[in-house]
């Protein structure tokens, strides 16, 4: 009988845990079940963050980009307005000159001696107040040397201010170089030797109405125009991004 008792108790306690076993896999399956929701729930949110930490840091660029665009827009204008005005300036000033030599040279191919005195004038007028156009590039290179050049969208705009700068200013300079050499290697030596420079007045005559004077006067002439060129493509280009930079600055 003891026996006997001993197996139906031990069949009971199999049966209970039996019984038990379900209850558990129920317990577990419901905290798995919770696990993935906050694990899903923390990722989603690491992703929010990451993803909006990622668009602050864009925007923030963004923005500063557009404001360092704004500034150099805006004092590059004023470099364009500041050209504008020399160029305009020595354009005017350069016809003169032109003028004046042209008057110059015809008394000297006429030699006409009946106006010695005259030529002493308008070669005092022509070497004064020569001036020399010097571009404002400050912003430009600035732009360059930062490597900012693709800041500038506007392809049209980067691509005429790349040849404003790095071609016709360069031309205009090499061009100037020349005159100026010509000046001081031909002209002035000359100036120096045949004339009174206190009272710019000729000394030697005959050196005076020879052909090689008139002939670097003609040159001069001709390199001075080929300046005047310059001037003109220079201040119409100067004028129209001027103008474009003016409507992105709105």
């Amino acid at each position: 009988m003891r026996i006997i008792r001993r197996l139906r108790a031990l069949t009971l306690s199999l049966r209970n845990v039996k019984m038990a076993r379900p209850r558990f896999r129920v317990g577990m399956s419901k905290r798995w079940r919770i696990y993935l929701v906050v694990y899903f729930i923390e990722t989603l949110v690491v992703m929010i963050g990451v993803t909006a930490g990622f668009g602050l840091t864009n925007w923030s660029e963004s923005n500063k980009e557009k404001k360092l665009a704004s500034e150099y827009m805006k004092n590059l204008s004023s470099d364009l307005e500041n050209d504008i005005k020399n160029l305009t300036i020595n354009d005017s000033l350069t016809g003169q000159k032109i003028q004046e030599m042209t008057n110059l040279l015809i008394i000297l191919k006429t030699n006409d001696l009946e106006q010695t005195d005259s030529v002493g004038k308008l070669l005092k007028a022509a070497f004064e107040n020569v001036l020399f156009f010097y571009p404002s590039q400050t912003t430009y290179e600035s732009i360059k040397q930062g490597g900012q050049v693709n800041i500038i969208k506007d392809v049209k705009l980067k691509n005429d201010l790349i040849y404003l700068y790095d071609f016709q200013y360069a031309q205009l300079k090499i061009n100037e170089t020349v005159i100026l050499n010509s000046i001081r290697q031909d002209i002035e030596p000359f100036i120096v030797e045949n004339f009174d420079l206190t009272e710019y007045r000729v000394i030697n005559q005959e050196k005076l109405f020879d052909y090689r004077f008139a002939n670097l006067i003609q040159q001069l002439i001709y390199d001075l125009s080929k300046n005047i060129t310059y001037y003109k493509e220079g201040l119409a280009k100067c004028e129209e991004i001027r103008d474009r930079v003016s409507q992105m600055k709105k």
